[in-house]
């Protein structure tokens, strides 16, 4: 510190060169790279707080290098989302155009696949529609069977059911064809019922097939008792879908809506079979008898199968006529 003191009490101009030396009382004292420099020219509190110096100093260049990487990073950032932003509209127009290009050259080969399939799918459709068509069919068809059995059953006998295969080429099919025939145990005159009343009685037989005769036809003849007055007449076929009422006495309590049952006066149907409904009544002045339309409880346009009652008097009018045959 003597040599400090000494120093500085000295003019300035005897520094005004520099010094070549210190070792005599700096010691080590200045740096290397201050030597050359003297002490004078450096604050007294820069020498006394170098080390706090020195940390701000290199917390600020810290800080400093932060920012500007933080600043950098931003920057970046910023430029790509400003890159994307401006690409963005051709990268669009880029895939839609893709994709408009694919998807015309998908469309043929789609095309002719959807053809094929459309076809497939319509054989298949097909294929369910006939099967869902014969289904519907065999559940109409028993429906209509129970409704038949339903009706039959309350008439004593054997029976056998046969189903309608052909019709008369007359309008109203005054003869109708079944599937069931001598084989089946068919025999001539035996009456034909249908779920709702009498159809008509049988007039030929083949190996498996008969003929039936049907209320409607001209040449059929059913004697008949009206249910509530017990009046009775003749009930014959008018060739025209429909029958009619004959021989009622002038006097007899006929009126329209009235039910018609076989009498059981014929050889052929038993007692008791319905036959249809009075209809409109008719009469002439003078005449003993009276007459009127009859409505057949059987839909003839609607038959498909029948109930064939197999009696005794059908058996016995079948030997009779083949006795008178030969």
């Amino acid at each position: 510190m003597e040599c400090w003191r000494t120093a500085c009490s000295e003019p300035k101009a005897q520094y005004d060169e520099p010094v070549t030396s210190t070792a005599g009382c700096w010691g080590s004292f200045p740096p290397h790279f201050l030597r050359g420099v003297h002490p004078l020219y450096l604050p007294d509190f820069l020498w006394k707080y170098k080390r706090p110096i020195t940390l701000i100093l290199l917390v600020g260049m810290s800080c400093l290098l932060m920012i500007d990487s933080l600043h950098r990073r931003w920057v970046s950032r910023a430029s790509i989302e400003i890159a994307s932003e401006a690409v963005s509209p051709l990268q669009k127009t880029a895939e839609s155009m893709y994709a408009g290009g694919r998807n015309a050259l998908d469309i043929v080969p789609d095309f002719f696949r959807t053809r094929a399939q459309n076809a497939a799918l319509r054989k298949q459709a097909g294929q369910l529609q006939q099967e869902i068509a014969l289904l519907r069919e065999e559940l109409l068809r028993e429906q209509r069977l129970s409704a038949l059995a339903a009706f039959t059953n309350k008439i004593e006998g054997p029976k056998i059911v046969a189903r309608v295969i052909g019709a008369s080429p007359t309008p109203w099919f005054g003869e109708v064809t079944i599937d069931r025939g001598n084989s089946h145990g068919v025999r001539m005159y035996l009456p034909a019922l249908s779920s709702y009343g009498l159809a008509g009685y049988v007039v030929e037989t083949r190996g498996h097939t008969s003929k039936v005769l049907l209320l409607t036809d001209s040449s059929s003849r059913v004697g008949v008792v009206v249910q509530r007055s017990r009046a009775q007449g003749i009930v014959q076929g008018n060739d025209e879908g429909g029958c009619i009422l004959k021989y009622l006495e002038s006097t007899a309590d006929v009126q329209k809506g009235d039910v018609l049952l076989t009498s059981g006066n014929s050889r052929i149907y038993p007692m008791g079979l319905l036959v249809g409904q009075v209809g409109e009544v008719k009469s002439k002045p003078g005449t003993l008898f009276k007459w009127a339309t009859v409505t057949p409880a059987t839909d003839f346009g609607k038959l498909e199968e029948v109930a064939l009652i197999v009696t005794a008097v059908a058996s016995e009018i079948k030997t009779e006529s083949d006795a008178g045959d030969s």
